[in-house]
């Protein structure tokens, strides 16, 4: 008879551990944004294959460092900040996505403006671009040209040519 009560209390310490177990494993589900969920689609970014999905801007910011988050405040009006805001909001958010690289600790690589200005609209979630683990650097490269695609009011066909004339020579 002293042994039934020694199973009956494993069976209870075990049935906890089972519902800790449950419980922490539904929290890193809805504190993780990088899980892929049902309403994803996936995009190309150059050549990389990723995901996009939309996420609670609160989420977005938890995954940044704290040097990061003053990088967004700081930009909080800025005239870059507004310009974003106003497409944010006529796109929903599609035209501004933030882009992050998986993993275990996910890393901000483009959209410091887009966020300020997701703050600064007011909007529950955001458009984020996720790259797969280890194509950060190529994603950045490709982030890298596609800004200096991006023509100034200024530029023309001429300024291309030159550009490309310049550095085909060196």
């Amino acid at each position: 008879m002293a042994e039934e009560p020694l199973a009956e209390s494993e069976e209870q310490t075990s049935e906890p551990e089972t519902d800790a177990a449950a419980e922490a494993e539904s929290e890193e589900q809805t504190s993780e944004p990088a899980n892929p969920s049902a309403g994803d689609e996936f995009v190309a970014l150059g050549p990389i294959e990723c995901r996009l999905s939309r996420v609670p801007l609160a989420d977005v910011l938890d995954l940044l460092s704290e040097e990061s988050l003053r990088r967004v405040d700081a930009t909080l009006g800025s005239a870059s900040s507004e310009a974003q805001r106003k497409r944010m909001l006529a796109t929903d958010g599609r035209a501004t996505p933030v882009i992050f690289e998986a993993g275990e600790t996910p890393f901000i690589l483009h959209g410091y403006d887009e966020l300020a200005a997701a703050t600064a609209a007011g909007v529950d979630s955001v458009c984020v671009i996720f790259v797969p683990a280890g194509e950060g650097a190529n994603a950045q490269s490709h982030i890298v040209e596609m800004l200096q695609r991006q023509r100034s009011p200024n530029q023309t066909s001429d300024d291309d040519e030159l550009f490309y004339r310049v550095h085909a020579s060196e």
